[in-house]
């Protein structure tokens, strides 16, 4: 953005400095050197960057709360985000920089006046030297380049962003309230069990809520970014000494979590309160019955294709005992929406439990009026027991993509304002060069040329500007695409419908901006345009 801005400022200082060339000439004449009017344009450009810099500084002041307010309550470090004193050293080291990009040229061009030639003139309207005209098409150029890499950058983020939301969770996201419940470490240190049986009458309670139809108690929340994983062993795959043990990710729930969370029974049968087995952490095993497990389907398929896996068995290597598979669940995206579906086994709440775990209600009331329910209702089981994270699946959905929103929103408009400084910066060269041809454009106007076919050579000039720029923005953009790969989700960074679809703009822009200019010029009667020198 700062190059695409700059290189509209040197365009409008080379015409500056073309208009003023007779004035450089006369100090040159009188003695001035070339470095002395060099630091002049300097000077004069650093004054401008000085002012823009101060109104940046000025509305940026302005704007970042409203950043703040914008951006998710998730993203790190938000509350650190103000304007202090680096804040305004890195901005004048900006505006330092900027003043010598855009001073860069028209300072080469005032070192490359001849006094002679400029005083000799007899036009009293100084036009663009052919080395001025290809500095400020190379300028064109350039802007479009970075500003396409931007636009084709944006797009693909917010093609991903849409494939991302498109995909199912894998779980019930709607009139879903979710709270994080942690148990004093002193009233269930000595045993799983005294936690397990603390979360059951808590889920009691929360049910009887008034608008609340079910509840259930896990250790984790689907697309919460978390993923629980244990070393397993798992029956009929054997780990050969000195190889890494299987990886699963494990859930710890109550009978009714698959409800609550909307998952399918695809074989056997889910948990239910029979399943009583309790952890025993001193002993170091599971009492009172037997241990079980549910798993997800991609976990089923995984290690046992194409039969059946209840009554097959896993256990983590720490442990002695085997659980049994009883039932297989549809798959949940556990880490993200982005993300593949780990294989997952679901314990009973007393069968491995913690003490902090989520509850989940199912209610049509939103999660601000449930808070303070929800809150009585905790404690007046535990009193002690303190409740955080009250809010509804859909905002951990909406917190689960927060990142990517952000990120394809912030690039998308800054490829927009690119786009717009590109198209000012092409209409700029445009124009300025259609007026310093009018006596040109008059002639052949005069002469009997078709305004359409002078309108045609006019926008087949931006035309061909934009096309060199887009062409190096396109090989630019296919040259990030592998750091680009990282960054999209369910579309190729070299996707060629976006690549397209920019060209489109870009080229739809050129002609516009090609188009203005062309359009004034032919509607100059052609005595005017001759009677102009």
């Amino acid at each position: 953005m700062l190059l695409v801005a700059c290189a509209n400022v040197a365009n409008l200082n080379l015409t500056r400095i073309a208009a003023r060339e007779r004035e450089f000439a006369v100090r040159r004449a009188i003695g001035g050197s070339r470095g002395r009017i060099g630091r002049q344009v300097l000077v004069e450009q650093l004054v401008l960057a000085t002012l823009g810099g101060a109104l940046g500084v000025g509305l940026a002041a302005v704007g970042t709360p409203l950043l703040v307010h914008w951006l998710p309550a998730g993203t790190p470090r938000l509350d650190e985000v103000g304007i202090d004193a680096r804040v305004l050293l890195f901005t004048g080291a900006l505006v330092l920089l900027a003043a010598g990009i855009a001073a860069l040229g028209p300072t080469l061009r005032t070192a490359g006046i001849r006094e002679a030639a400029a005083l000799g003139s007899a036009s009293r309207s100084a036009g663009p030297t052919a080395w001025g005209r290809r500095f400020s098409n190379a300028l064109v150029v350039g802007e479009v380049a970075v500003a396409s890499i931007l636009l084709i950058g944006a797009g693909l983020l917010m093609r991903s962003l849409r494939a991302v939301l498109e995909r199912d969770p894998g779980v019930r996201v709607e009139r879903i309230v979710t709270a994080r419940i942690t148990q004093d470490a002193a009233r269930c240190d000595d045993s799983m069990g005294s936690c397990a049986a603390t979360f059951v009458r808590i889920e009691e309670a929360l049910s009887r809520i008034p608008g609340v139809s079910g509840a259930a108690i896990a250790n984790m929340l689907p697309l919460d970014g978390q993923v629980n994983w244990f070393a397993m062993h798992v029956e009929d795959h054997p780990v050969e000494p000195g190889e890494p043990a299987h990886i699963l990710n494990q859930l710890s729930v109550s009978p009714g979590y698959f409800r609550i969370a909307g998952m399918r029974l695809e074989e056997g049968r889910l948990l239910d309160a029979t399943d009583d087995c309790r952890w025993q952490q001193q002993a170091g095993d599971c009492r009172g019955g037997e241990m079980v497990a549910v798993v997800s389907r991609s976990l089923a398929e995984t290690y046992w294709p194409g039969e059946s896996a209840i009554g097959k068995t896993i256990r983590p290597v720490w442990l002695r005992q085997w659980s049994r598979i009883v039932g297989v669940v549809s798959d949940v995206r556990q880490e993200s929406l982005s993300s593949d579906p780990a294989p997952t086994f679901y314990w009973p709440l007393g069968q491995w439990g913690t003490r902090s775990m989520t509850a989940m209600l199912e209610s049509d009331l939103p999660a601000p009026m449930l808070e303070p329910e929800i809150r009585r209702a905790v404690a007046s089981v535990d009193p002690v027991t303190p409740v955080s994270r009250i809010q509804s699946m859909e905002a951990i959905v909406a917190g689960s993509v927060a990142g990517s929103r952000t990120s394809a929103l912030l690039l998308a408009v800054f490829a927009g304002s690119a786009l717009l400084l590109g198209a000012i910066g092409v209409y700029g060269v445009l124009s300025y060069g259609v007026s310093s041809r009018r006596q040109e454009i008059g002639v052949r106007l005069a002469i009997g040329a078709a305004p359409g076919r002078v309108m045609g050579m006019v926008v087949g000039q931006a035309l061909l500007l934009v096309a060199v720029g887009l062409g190096i923005g396109i090989l630019g953009a296919l040259a990030l695409a592998g750091l680009l790969e990282r960054f999209v989700f369910g579309v190729s960074a070299r996707d060629p419908l976006t690549f397209a679809l920019v060209a489109l703009v870009f080229l739809s822009m050129g002609a516009l901006a090609g188009y203005l200019p062309a359009r004034r010029a032919t509607r100059v009667p052609a005595t005017e345009a001759l009677q102009a020198e």
